[in-house]
């Protein structure tokens, strides 16, 4: 469902409602994502829908509902169908920052998509044919292997799609259609298996969110986006439907390590003042973490989790350590802290899911 910002003039508060309407509906059934991005500003005039009229259709909306956010580019579908659509979605515009149906402008015309009979009508005609693209067993296999990709391995786990790919059809008229399916996902052998374990790498936006979340930073966060649009996410601003890549190789070269590098830097020494900043002293001692073994044991379970090797955890300890055994009370004590923190968010682990 990726659209790009600059495409409605940076009208910012189309992609905040169309965000805050994917996120209430995100646990639900994928007939009501399906809905909300068909009808959401940003969408409309990021696909070009607004252009899209009886007496000269528009393609992008329909060829993408197919491609990229139903069936698949497999999916078994042909240009025809396409063309029907583009049909069936004539007149869907916007009007005062909201959807409107236009109803001068839409082919009402009887049609046919797929073998399925989609009788003359209005703004009725495109939620049939969203109806019938949420249950479609493509879209199925297409969402479940999405929610795999992400949640599981950047590899195919057959076994473990074809379960989900059932539950997605038998849960199709669920209100929480999402939650069983990931309920599926998440509860498999297939995602606990060592293998799949620490097999995904970080977006951007995930090493960020994770960063601040582990080290409970503080402050405005004002910041974090130009830190994320640095290793090469710009949020809400990707040009291409197909969105922001789920797996590590499109994340993982050296200039992209080294911006994840810079910025976990950047924020171990951040203190109050900046726009995010760790606060050592409600993150290590009010928890009464003092000594080197219990600040080097606390970081690395909150940044890397029960993964870290010997190296990683002699690593941790030797800075705390640089300067003799660490003295919590000492005037270089934060300082010690702080890199750290750097030392262990640099770590290869830490850029793992």
């Amino acid at each position: 469902f990726n659209t790009d910002v600059r495409k409605t003039g940076n009208k910012v508060a189309y992609e905040l409602a169309e965000n805050e309407a994917f996120r209430a509906n995100a646990l639900g059934n994928f007939r009501n994502l399906l809905h909300i991005s068909a009808k959401s500003p940003s969408m409309v005039y990021y696909l070009d829908s607004v252009k899209n009229v009886k007496a000269n259709s528009n393609e992008n909306y329909a060829r993408e509902l197919l491609e990229l956010h139903t069936v698949g580019v497999d999916g078994g579908y042909m240009q025809k169908e396409v063309e029907v659509l583009a049909e069936v979605f004539t007149g869907w515009q916007v009007q005062n920052d909201r959807f409107f149906f236009n109803a001068e402008q839409h082919n009402s015309s009887a049609k046919t998509f797929w073998g399925n009979a989609i009788p003359a009508g209005g703004v009725d005609e495109g939620e049939r044919v969203l109806d019938i693209l949420s249950r479609h067993p493509a879209t199925a296999k297409y969402i479940c292997s999405k929610l795999i990709t992400q949640f599981v391995s950047d590899q195919p786990v057959n076994s473990l799609q074809s379960r989900c790919v059932d539950s997605f059809l038998a849960q199709a008229a669920a209100p929480d259609q999402i939650t069983q399916v990931l309920r599926v996902i998440l509860t498999s052998p297939e995602f606990y298996n060592t293998s799949n374990i620490n097999s995904k790498v970080k977006t951007p936006l995930e090493v960020v969110t994770a960063t601040a979340r582990a080290l409970q930073s503080k402050g405005t966060y004002t910041d974090l986006p130009e830190f994320i649009r640095r290793m090469g996410m710009d949020l809400y601003q990707y040009p291409l439907p197909t969105g922001y890549s789920d797996t590590g190789d499109d994340w993982v070269s050296s200039a992209a390590l080294q911006e994840r590098v810079r910025f976990v830097n950047m924020l171990s020494v951040a203190k109050t003042g900046s726009a995010t900043y760790v606060d050592n002293t409600s993150l290590f001692k009010d928890r009464g973490s003092v000594t080197a073994e219990s600040i080097a044991s606390d970081l690395l379970n909150w940044t890397i989790g029960g993964y870290y090797a010997e190296l990683e955890w002699q690593t941790a300890l030797g800075v705390l350590n640089a300067q003799g055994a660490f003295d919590p009370n000492a005037s270089s004590a934060d300082a010690q802290i702080r890199e750290t923190i750097g030392t262990v968010l640099s770590y290869p682990e830490f850029n793992y899911q």
